[in-house]
């Protein structure tokens, strides 16, 4: 009998898993493990993402008979993705990143004549890839975003987007701030969305974090106050807003990433990620690569980002594994109490 692929039904915050089999004998599955909790086969799982999976016969060997995936090996159910701002120069780095995963992004563009630009970004088949053309400074409220939502029906979001400092400080405002909160506000209404990553910036705070220096501080506020200074409160609404609505809401993941001066230099896959310096530069390619891999992962909360001496896989699982969060040293409670 040929390899085949068992379907386990959604449960709670997992999504539907499809395990590969090559026994022709399916009760030989051996027990599973999410996280710590035990299950047999056929029957629903609850706990996180990592599952191990294999036979009884196969769990010696080390390989799937007929697939010769790695013993525990699992293909979750395509994630559909909404990156918002697809144009964007991180963005157009990220998305290869999640079709690699098997992933499908549905890019959100302004300008149709960027369609083959998102489009290109994918060696060979880019089935995988949509393109919707909608502008965001067309959100002007939750309903509109929402209509976005409807149309590429993601299970995460990710917002990359803003004005890039073109135009008026209200065009910053409507974009960086409203639409982005509308967006926010949308995703958390929506059950089957499970992770939000919002790109942001170190200096979105408004208290000095707890593991810096007077100094940087002093030049954090030097720069929010100044040629940031549009920016800043944009950027410091919608942070606050997606840690506030994922209070309300637990099983929504939130992430905020927060790179430091992005550059064009080339991604080495060396970072600092979590608690970081005030200031410093990062790779555009890092922050996708860190970005992608946060996503595929249990990861939540702030975490800044910096070129660094670290492996993106690692430092990922070392924030998860410390509970590294950078929104410490803020008030939560009244972010929960503006928009919660």
């Amino acid at each position: 009998m040929s390899a085949s692929v068992k379907r386990y039904p959604a449960h709670d915050s997992i999504p539907l898993l499809e395990v590969f089999e090559g026994s022709t004998h399916s009760d030989d599955l051996a027990t599973a493990f999410v996280g710590s909790c035990a299950w047999q086969s056929g029957e629903e799982a609850t706990g996180a993402d990592h599952t191990i999976c294999m036979t009884k016969s196969e769990s010696s060997t080390g390989k799937v008979k007929g697939n010769n995936h790695p013993a525990g090996a699992i293909r979750m159910a395509s994630k559909r993705v909404l990156l918002l701002g697809g144009h964007g120069k991180v963005s157009l780095l990220l998305t290869p990143h999640l079709v690699a995963r098997s992933w499908h992004v549905t890019s959100v563009i302004r300008d149709p004549t960027q369609r083959d630009d998102i489009l290109s970004t994918v060696k060979g088949d880019s089935s995988n890839v949509d393109v919707l053309v909608s502008s965001l400074e067309d959100v002007k409220s939750k309903a509109d975003a929402q209509q976005v939502v409807d149309k590429a029906k993601p299970d995460y979001v990710v917002w990359s987007a803003g004005a890039g400092g073109k135009g008026a400080p209200s065009r910053t405002q409507a974009v960086d701030r409203d639409a982005c909160i509308y967006f926010i506000q949308a995703a958390a209404d929506t059950a089957s969305i499970s992770k939000f990553l919002l790109v942001s910036y170190p200096g979105s705070r408004r208290t000095k974090a707890p593991w810096w220096t007077e100094e940087e501080w002093v030049g954090t506020q030097e720069v929010n106050n100044g040629v940031l200074k549009p920016y800043y409160p944009a950027k410091l609404a919608s942070d606050e807003c997606l840690t506030a609505v994922a209070s309300r809401r637990k099983d929504l993941q939130a992430i905020v990433l927060r790179p430091g001066y992005l550059t064009d230099d080339e991604a080495i896959g060396k970072v600092s990620l979590g608690k970081t310096k005030a200031r410093g530069r990062v790779p555009r390619g890092d922050v996708a690569a860190v970005a992608a891999e946060l996503l595929d992962s249990e990861a939540r909360g702030w975490l800044d980002l910096l070129q660094g001496e670290e492996d993106v896989a690692d430092a990922v699982r070392r924030v998860i594994k410390e509970k590294v969060d950078c929104v410490e040293g803020e008030d939560v409670e009244s972010m929960v109490q503006q928009y919660a």
